[in-house]
């Protein structure tokens, strides 16, 4: 079962080799318990564009997907996104879910247990300390 859905800036993190992501990254690729999304695919190629050396990386992304299974978006997951946003709104809920691979793609059955991504100041989960995917 996938425990872990990594969000752009983590997969890249670990795509690029970043201690703290790789880290974070090894034991749930290992025991097979990471995901991500097709979205998470398409902003990473995004970024891996502007590289001079863009179909090496390209070749080693799709390799580490190979490990960290892509969750495709269909009818279902959008319309969860859509009563999730709904939900969310206020004056019911706190604020609007910002990116379409946030957390819906992922059949109910399936839902991970934490997701797994990094900014500067939020931690989103116990395992992912601030600044932990971000180059030092």
């Amino acid at each position: 079962m996938k425990r872990y859905l990594l969000d752009t800036s983590v997969l890249a993190a670990g795509l690029f080799g970043r201690p703290g992501a790789v880290q974070l990254l090894a034991p749930w690729i290992a025991q097979r318990e990471a995901a991500t999304s097709i979205v998470v695919y398409g902003e990473t190629v995004e970024y891996l564009r502007g590289l001079p050396n863009f179909p090496a990386r390209r070749a080693e992304l799709r390799e580490l997907l190979r490990e960290v299974s892509p969750y495709f978006l269909t009818f279902t997951i959008m319309e969860r996104y859509a009563d999730l946003r709904r939900q969310m709104r206020p004056p019911v809920g706190g604020g609007l879910v910002g990116d379409v691979d946030y957390r819906p793609e992922v059949p109910r059955q399936q839902q991970p247990v934490a997701l797994g991504y990094c900014v500067a100041s939020h931690s989103a989960t116990p395992e992912c300390p601030p600044r932990a995917c971000r180059s030092g």
